[in-house]
């Protein structure tokens, strides 16, 4: 019991002087606390909860306006689509390390005969908890989408079934973390392919726990479906507490490196997103041996080879391809449903932290070092049209062959097709403006990901206010207009 109240404490201490960094950036004076200054903090915490609560409830009558009943065949579907999900999500738990320290916990806790259950609950608890609260909104957008009845209850029952399954990977990850000399792996596919098997043997629906998740839109059984679902979540939670003591935290010390690093960046990791790519990047890079050659030639098919063998290096990035791709389907969508004009705001929002879309990191990487940036025989513009053309062409055609495959309302037009195209090429120039006008000037080329929100901001905002998808084509035109003046007089290299 001390050892929890320690433990405790500490968490406490570091929790606490992390909420007093956020109220004293909001204006919160920490260092003369009296009623004044507790009454602003819980103001802002009123505002803070208002826009939340504003915001779910916008996005979920949204989702009721685009969406509509679910079809029979849907539904028996399903059970499978669930279960799939949930296999992932074990897979996933398994592939990871299950407990990731700073660099004080490191030094304290590694060394140190504490039960190894301790830094387990300290750890799971707020995961979950943020989990848990993520998991049942975006599910109450999902069952409103499908005019489900309460979807809110139906939210909070996926969002339980989402924990039980991150329970029973969360247990598995913990004795994968058993040995000493590092956790197997290939654990992860062997789990994988195990549960696969296992889903083919055993197809009855009542044996997987996707089942009770169902129960509500087919039975009306609410009843039994949260106690389903509980029962599979405590025989999860009794699975990480058995798991527990068999850590071994020369394992966890291991695989907790790159998360002390950035845990030890302090208040430079919030604004700072770039240098915590980069540490994430240079650990993958560390942990691989580089394959590949780029092809001799000229400099086009040099570029076409550097990008084709950075995606075979780093898959990561055609997934966040993939994710630009879909959201810039999702802002057509919005602008072309002229009954819910306001929804542009929050898709600009999402846009703001949607950071790691970028189709100019290698252009960054060429130009963001003075030294290398000399050696260039192009200009600017030449080498902005060379690193990024390809990404940029790459996301467009996933883009358009998910407009292709699922329509979702949205008419395949050339004036639709014009915005699609228009919302790549103003995400691609709004960054590249802010990127050329910050090395002319000091060199710098962080935070542009800012020109890039406020183009397509801009072109969403003409868009809903004329009504018609096809003015706001002016937005990138003016773009296209700048970036050939910068063409055609050659911008320094």
């Amino acid at each position: 019991m001390n050892e929890l109240i320690a433990v405790g404490r500490i968490r406490y201490r570091r929790s606490r002087a992390q909420w007093f960094y956020w109220l004293k950036v909001l204006g919160v004076d920490d260092q003369k606390p009296d009623i004044w200054q507790s009454l602003y903090a819980l103001y802002l915490l009123a505002i803070v909860c208002g826009w939340v609560v504003l915001s779910w409830a916008g996005i979920v009558s949204i989702a009721h306006h685009l969406g509509g009943p679910v079809s029979a065949l849907w539904l028996n579907r399903l059970p499978l689509i669930f279960t799939l999900v949930a296999i992932l999500v074990v897979t996933w738990q398994v592939a990871r390390i299950p407990l990731r320290l700073g660099h004080g916990d490191l030094e304290w806790l590694a060394p140190s005969p504490i039960s190894r259950r301790i830094p387990v609950l300290f750890d799971l608890i707020p995961k979950q908890a943020v989990r848990l609260m993520m998991i049942t909104l975006i599910g109450s957008v999902l069952a409103s989408a499908i005019h489900a009845p309460q979807y809110l209850g139906l939210g909070l029952l996926v969002g339980l079934w989402w924990l039980a399954m991150e329970s029973f990977g969360y247990a598995a990850s913990l004795w994968r973390a058993s040995r000493p000399r590092g956790p197997l792996p290939s654990l992860w596919i062997a789990v994988l392919l195990g549960l696969v098997g296992l889903l083919s043997v055993l197809r009855a629906p009542m044996v997987w726990p996707s089942h009770f998740v169902i129960l509500p839109l087919t039975e009306h059984a609410w009843q039994t479906a949260f106690m389903g679902v509980g029962a599979w979540l405590i025989a999860g939670w009794l699975a990480i507490w058995l798991a527990a003591p068999s850590v071994h935290m020369l394992t966890i010390q291991k695989g907790s490196v790159l998360y002390a690093d950035i845990r030890g960046l302090g208040t430079r990791y919030a604004p700072n997103p770039g240098l915590v790519q980069e540490l994430r990047q240079k650990a993958v890079l560390s942990r691989r041996r580089p394959w590949g050659r780029l092809p001799e030639g000229s400099s086009r098919w040099w570029e076409l080879g550097r990008w084709f063998w950075s995606m075979v290096r780093m898959p990561g990035q055609i997934l966040r391809f993939f994710e630009l791709s879909l959201f810039l389907r999702a802002g057509l969508l919005l602008a072309s449903d002229r009954r819910i004009s306001l929804a542009w705001l929050i898709w600009v929002f999402v846009a703001y932290w949607f950071r790691r879309a970028s189709l100019s990191r290698w252009f960054r990487t060429d130009v963001g070092d003075p030294f290398i940036r000399q050696f260039w025989p192009d200009t600017l513009a030449h080498r902005l049209v060379w690193s990024t053309l390809h990404p940029l062409l790459w996301v467009l055609a996933i883009a358009v062959s998910a407009w292709v495959i699922l329509p979702a309302g949205t008419e395949f037009t050339l004036t639709h097709l014009l915005f699609l195209i228009g919302l790549a090429v103003s995400w691609w120039l709004g960054e590249a403006v802010l990127i050329i006008r910050q090395i002319d000037n000091d060199g710098r080329t962080d935070g542009a990901h800012l020109g890039s929100v406020v183009a397509v901001g801009a072109m969403m905002f003409v868009g809903a206010q004329l009504h018609h998808p096809g003015a706001a084509l002016a937005v990138p035109i003016i773009l296209l207009l700048w970036f050939f003046g910068q063409w055609q007089t050659g911008s320094a290299s």
